[in-house]
């Protein structure tokens, strides 16, 4: 076994897998088929009529076109991208600002919640 002298553990263990540590190796489940049939692909969907539908809210705040919304998993807010380089989360129905982030050098393209709902994704076009 190699030594360092800063560090009193071996070399080895250092280095060694997580999945070599554990004793219970994790069991992945495998994709499904994509062959597979949609089973909604052939659901009737009911029409909604429009008309008795108004605008109930606007929600001002970015400079420029909105290119994702998305809502939040668990709670009632929904999380904006916009082709103005920043992303913004807001309440749902009151609409107001909780948080914005900015950092992107180019326009926002997608926005993903984790499904616990515990961080935010973003994709943009700045590599």
């Amino acid at each position: 076994m190699l030594k360092d002298d800063n560090n009193p553990l071996p070399l080895e263990q250092e280095f060694k897998p997580a999945a070599s540590r554990s004793k219970k190796a994790k069991q992945f489940t495998e994709l499904p088929l994509e062959d597979r049939p949609n089973p909604l692909a052939s659901a009737e969907q009911p029409q909604v009529s429009y008309k008795g539908m108004a605008l109930s809210k606007t929600f001002k705040g970015h400079m420029m076109g909105v290119s994702k919304v998305i809502m939040h998993p668990r709670k009632q807010i929904v999380a904006t991208a916009s082709d103005d380089y920043t992303w913004k989360i807001w309440t749902v129905p009151n609409g107001e600002l909780i948080m914005s982030g900015e950092g992107h050098k180019d326009w926002i393209s997608g926005l993903a919640f984790h499904p616990r709902g515990t961080h935010l994704a973003t994709s943009s076009g700045d590599a």
